[in-house]
């Protein structure tokens, strides 16, 4: 009885990830729409030449991806296998679920994080390198390190020192012209030595430079889309969601929608496997 209630549980589970990516297609078309409205306003803003496919020589190159997808569940069913559904028939309905979820998940993810989200990210940095350099740089750090004096005065030793670094730091931001783009340009830094160099193409290469940071703020939100899977999942996600990102870059979005279908449709087929054969 425990395992069926387990089974009913993850059927409930995918019933309910079917419902919301219903309204993440939903805002993803309306995002869609923006982003078109956009472009007829502003052609030369967010140019995206990456609506192409590469071919399926393009996908077979990932097949690292698909190795590690499949020794982490494995590793992951190994810890929890007991916990898992074992009755035929709801494993197959199961597994009907699951592949659907899946290839929506690999389209619509792949639509919004490595296209139409993307076109956002890059607004919303532009207005952040605005704030921080001509509305929050100088004026900031004057405005704060008058604060910092009458914060002394008063005897808040403590906060005024907090508000006299936040004045350094705004001053620092000022000498910037591009404050914000700087700021990832260092995180360009770490990605270059956690990915062991091999996203350079993609973080360097002769691409649009804010329609890469863009994206790279956008599989930030692709990453923290899977906080439910716990901090391996958010490790994972984030690591996922730059191969994938190289894949759209490299050899097209729709290479990209390939890839990510293709990678959770193994995770279903060997999560089905594994249930047949406890």
């Amino acid at each position: 009885m425990a395992y069926a209630i387990s089974a009913n549980n993850s059927l409930h589970f995918e019933k309910a990830i079917l419902l919301s990516q219903m309204v993440s297609i939903a805002i993803l078309a309306v995002a869609a729409a923006g982003v078109g409205v956009i472009h007829l306003l502003f052609p030369n803003f967010f140019t995206y030449p990456y609506f192409y496919w590469g071919g399926f020589g393009a996908v077979a190159r990932f097949w690292p991806l698909f190795a590690w997808g499949a020794g982490l569940n494995l590793l992951v069913w190994y810890f929890n296998s007991d916990h898992w559904p074992i009755r035929a028939d709801q494993n197959r309905e199961l597994l009907k679920w699951e592949l659907l979820t899946s290839t929506l998940a690999g389209i619509w993810e792949e639509l919004g994080y490595r296209w139409a989200f993307i076109c956002y990210a890059m607004i919303g940095l532009m207005v952040m390198n605005w704030l921080f350099s001509a509305g929050f740089g100088w004026p900031g750090a004057v405005a704060l390190c008058i604060a910092s004096a009458a914060l002394w005065y008063n005897k808040e030793k403590g906060l005024a020192l907090g508000a006299l670094l936040l004045a350094i730091l705004a001053a620092l931001f000022a000498l910037y012209a591009n404050p914000v783009y700087w700021f990832y340009q260092m995180l360009f830094y770490i990605a270059h030595f956690t990915t062991l160099t091999l996203m350079d193409p993609v973080l360097y290469g002769d691409h649009q430079q804010l329609c890469i940071y863009g994206a790279f703020v956008a599989n930030l939100w692709f990453r923290d889309g899977h906080k439910y899977q716990g901090p391996l999942g958010l490790v994972n996600a984030w690591y996922a969601g730059m191969v994938l990102l190289y894949a759209t870059i490299m050899y097209g979005l729709f290479t990209a929608i390939a890839v990510h279908a293709l990678y959770d449709i193994l995770i279903s087929v060997m999560r089905f496997m594994q249930q047949k054969t406890r």
